[in-house]
């Protein structure tokens, strides 16, 4: 029991960089995507760690998961949507995400590294003077030029992070794609940008494309702070559906119990004041939705992420609250020599679905 609440509560305050909970007995090849390798020659094909899954030409080709829960859950080819391996690959998605986050948080952290530093060489010349009152030699150019660069790839390493997140939510899929393609346009952007500062002479080029990049990034935390509120609320409602799922389990467990000539009447009051607790996280849980999805311009992209995360803070307190009162439940039921272990150990397990 103690192990299932700190999960809840885990899943409500930490923004891991991991899914929370994997399958650790899960070993089969078959999990890990299929690769394309052997390019251009009569061995292409998907590969996996045995060796050949099939053949095909799958240089421009991804392996993707597909028909999750089902009888056809397998990789599939991006190309032709024709199947590579029936698997239970869901987990070999997660895994993936795992790599690409670590992998990505990584570079972040190299770029935030670069920028600094890059910053800091950029100052040491600069001093207390006006970027436009200092003399233009090469070297203040090169420290110049230097750190926009870092400057955009900064940045470029920050929505990346971000895409990352979005694809280790259980977000619907045609969510993910909208929030990803918002974002890979401001990188694609940014890259146009950084590829013209080798161009640079002057320093009026320079605060041109200083102005250039300050412009993009302000359209660019439009889509990231739209994107961030909608994935914090979705792990906030996945909770919500988890213990509502578990509540509709106990409810059916009190019946049994009256039957067997047992008092019931504690046991209704903490489960409805369980439920109650429960809807008024969801209410505030789907007010902070709606303020994150009324995100379209810079105001409403501080103001209403702002209002959204202050929503979810007291989502988050109605169901610690709605915790207390399910650990006197469980005791309650225990008192009554009711087995619900079955129900919790189920809504533990699946908690470990959302990343």
């Amino acid at each position: 029991m103690k192990q299932f609440i700190a999960l809840i509560i885990g899943l409500i305050l930490v923004v891991s960089a991991a899914p929370l909970a994997l399958a650790e007995n899960e070993t089969a090849a078959s999990a890990k995507a299929p690769y394309c390798r052997a390019i251009g020659t009569k061995s292409e094909g998907w590969y996996g760690d045995s060796g050949l899954v099939r053949y095909a030409r799958c240089a421009k080709c991804a392996a993707e998961c597909r028909a999750i829960g089902t009888k056809s859950e397998g990789w599939y080819d991006s190309c032709d949507n024709s199947v590579i391996i029936y698997a239970k690959c869901l987990m070999g998605r997660y895994q993936l995400a795992v790599q690409n986050y670590l992998l990505i948080k990584e570079k972040y952290q190299n770029a935030v590294q670069s920028y600094e530093a890059s910053r800091q060489r950029f100052m040491e010349l600069k001093g207390n003077k006006s970027f436009m009152n200092i003399n233009e030699t090469p070297e203040l150019m090169n420290r110049t030029k230097d750190f926009l660069y870092n400057s955009i790839d900064r940045g470029i390493k920050n929505i990346e992070t971000v895409e990352v997140w979005i694809n280790k939510t259980n977000l619907g899929e045609d969510t993910k794609a909208t929030l990803t393609r918002n974002l890979d346009g401001h990188i694609a952007n940014l890259e146009d940008i950084r590829n013209d500062i080798i161009d640079i002479t002057i320093r009026y080029e320079a605060v041109e494309t200083a102005r250039e990049i300050r412009s993009e990034w302000r359209d660019a935390r439009i889509d990231i702070k739209k994107a961030v509120g909608q994935v914090l609320g979705q792990r906030t409602n996945f909770v919500i559906n988890k213990l509502e799922e578990l509540s509709k389990k106990l409810e059916l467990k009190i019946p049994d119990i009256k039957e067997n000539g047992q008092d019931v009447e504690k046991l209704q009051v903490l489960l409805d004041e369980f439920n109650r607790n429960l809807d008024l996280a969801k209410e505030k849980s789907d007010a902070a939705n709606e303020k994150f999805n009324a995100i379209y311009d810079l105001n409403t992209a501080e103001n209403y992420f702002k209002d959204g995360r202050a929503l979810l803070g007291e989502s988050h307190q109605y169901l610690k609250e709605a915790q207390k009162t399910l650990a006197e439940l469980v005791r309650e039921f225990r008192a009554q020599n009711a087995a619900i272990g079955k129900e919790i150990n189920a809504t533990s397990s699946g908690m470990g679905d959302e990343g």
